[in-house]
């Protein structure tokens, strides 16, 4: 019959392009909202691309069964709508949260101007010298600081290796706090140290080109010259077993020292020290993995795992700082 009625082919695409944006919103916006809590202006950076592929695969999922429906039944439904509504909600969403943080600590620098001019002076060595490279590193990590804190600060041009940064900061303030760091080094610990140092008092004298350090009452008998100097990037705690550990990740030109070290030394043991002070002495065992990334004490109890992260991630600088000057700014 002429005017027969044909029935519209049905179509499940709707239905999961709605179900897909909503359960990507509330997603996207669980991961803005524990990204900007746990670092704000320092999210992690899988936090914030796994938001944008929510919400990208959220519009692209609403835009395809948009397409799908047009082509099928020569229109777009309500529910299709609501999904590619969503979808552009969540989107923007993540974009917000990503540049939020940045926004905020822009808007208070434009309201709150640094009051403060501090010179900064990184004490290298001739076995360390400072670098253009190490001044770069460290203005990075004390921006990324003082973001998260909302601190409004600059870094003026100047010359390792000293720096000049400006920045906010409250009357009466003391500034030498903030900005302490300690030499992290890992040296060779002597194989007859426990030998050495048993029933010996504390005046005991080391082989040629070897130290004594200690810590409260551990001590070691460690080499003059250490193994590694510098170049730490993290370190963060990891579980096994039951127990736990330190998983020290150090930059390329470190890690390789520390390979051949592993290698050459087998078997023996490494001091982990800041100031010269031993906090673990490992031994060398294994590989070390291709990423750079050296497991310290896989045997320890919670808290002390805890307080070694802190302690290498405190002593990340390869050579001391020290405030030459501070003044507040007219």
């Amino acid at each position: 019959m002429a005017n027969e009625v044909r029935p519209r082919a049905r179509s499940g695409w709707p239905t999961i392009a709605v179900v897909v944006a909503s359960l990507c919103l509330p997603l996207v916006a669980l991961l803005s909202v524990a990204g900007f809590l746990v670092a704000p202006g320092d999210e992690p950076v899988g936090t914030v691309v796994a938001g944008a592929l929510l919400a990208v695969a959220s519009v692209t999922v609403s835009h395809i069964a948009g397409w799908r429906l047009r082509r099928r039944n020569g229109h777009r439904s309500t529910r299709v709508l609501i999904a590619v509504v969503l979808s552009y909600v969540a989107l923007l969403l993540s974009a917000t949260a990503s540049a939020f943080p940045r926004a905020r600590f822009m808007f208070a620098t434009w309201r709150t101007p640094p009051n403060y001019e501090l010179t900064l002076e990184l004490q290298g060595s001739e076995r360390h010298p400072v670098t253009t490279t190490m001044v770069e590193q460290f203005k990075t990590r004390l921006s990324l600081r003082l973001m998260r804190l909302i601190i409004p600060h600059v870094f003026l041009p100047d010359q390792p290796p000293r720096m000049i940064l400006r920045l906010w900061v409250p009357e009466g303030s003391d500034m030498s706090r903030p900005f302490d760091s300690r030499i992290l080094t890992i040296s060779l610990v002597h194989d007859q140290t426990d030998v050495l140092l048993a029933g010996a008092s504390h005046d005991v004298r080391p082989p040629d080109g070897w130290k004594v350090v200690a810590r409260g009452t551990t001590r070691f008998i460690v080499t003059s010259e250490p193994l590694l100097v510098d170049d730490v990037h993290d370190a963060r705690v990891t579980a096994h077993n039951g127990r736990f550990g330190v998983l020290v990740e150090f930059g390329p030109q470190s890690a390789e020292r520390l390979r051949r070290a592993m290698q050459e030394f087998a078997g023996r043991r490494v001091a982990v020290l800041l100031d010269d002070q031993p906090y673990i002495a490992p031994r060398l065992e294994g590989k070390l993995p291709p990423g750079g990334e050296l497991l310290i004490g896989a045997d320890l109890e919670l808290a002390e795992a805890n307080d070694l992260a802190l302690v290498l991630r405190s002593g990340m600088l390869p050579v001391p700082l020290r405030i030459i000057e501070g003044h507040y700014l007219k």
